[in-house]
């Protein structure tokens, strides 16, 4: 199959920002083209120093999308900001907690811009947090406030592969791409990779099943990384960077490519 004939899709390593030594695991599968996006949390210890290094990529014309990756739930340093409990974020609708995430988003931004010297090419949330209604309606006052011209990562599992989470997030993705539609931002079409982040897990079988159900814009999301202290899923990130060198493998048997910019257009 020709290449201009395969569907090309991302495949993005979130988390980038959570540790220096799971920075180091993603650039290094970044550079190999295992990964052609990641996710950037900014409020950690280590986006300052390697924040940069993504730049370093792109400047040295690596194909890589890079995304701003929404924190509400993680402390993420020592003093660093309060993690917001997910019931909060599902059962506050006042407008003091509206404004207090907007504040919180727009600190992130300036925090990505300053580093990254541009805007994201994407914004999505850690843990799934930009698709609560709180969250969802402080991220659109962002975008509009910034004039973001990227897009926004919805979360709707391409495949049939179900679960309790998977139902959740559908119908909260839902929502966002149409409110984002009412806004001209695009949303990515297609979407997997979730897990429960149990050792257990065949995930494997769990991203070929979902690269199955993908198509042009698919988005596969993965957790490569380093096992490092207080991080609770350490041992799931470690796993992911092993199996990773089987993934360009199962992308080229359902016609997907990575060799794509996503910038020039879905």
């Amino acid at each position: 199959m020709g290449s201009h004939n395969l569907a090309k899709c991302l495949v993005c390593a979130d988390d980038y920002g959570h540790s220096f030594e799971t920075n180091a695991a993603i650039r290094e599968l970044l550079e190999a083209g295992v990964v052609n996006a990641t996710t950037c949390l900014v409020e950690g210890d280590s986006w300052e120093a390697d924040g940069p290094r993504l730049r370093e990529l792109v400047a040295r014309g690596r194909s890589v999308s890079i995304g701003l990756h929404l924190n509400l739930t993680e402390q993420l340093s020592a003093g660093g900001r309060e993690p917001v409990s997910p019931m909060w974020l599902s059962l506050d609708r006042s407008i003091e907690f509206a404004d207090k995430l907007y504040e919180r988003f727009l600190g992130q931004w300036d925090a990505y811009v300053r580093i990254a010297g541009a805007q994201p090419d994407f914004i999505d949330g850690h843990q799934h947090v930009h698709l609560a209604p709180a969250a969802r309606a402080a991220l659109f006052r962002l975008v509009e406030r910034v004039g973001f011209q990227g897009w926004i990562r919805q979360c709707r599992t391409s495949s049939s592969r179900g679960s309790a989470k998977r139902l959740i997030l559908d119908r909260l993705s839902d929502v966002l791409a149409a409110a984002a539609r009412a806004r001209n931002l695009q949303c990515n079409p297609g979407f997997g990779g979730l897990r429960s982040f149990h050792q257990h897990e065949d995930v494997l079988a769990l991203w070929t099943r979902d690269l199955a159900g993908m198509r042009q814009g698919g988005v596969l999301m993965v957790h490569p990384g380093a096992h490092v202290h207080a991080d609770p899923i350490g041992k799931c990130r470690v796993q992911e960077a092993s199996l990773l060198r089987f993934l360009p493998a199962i992308v080229r048997e359902f016609g997907l490519t990575l060799q794509w910019d996503v910038r020039s257009g879905w």
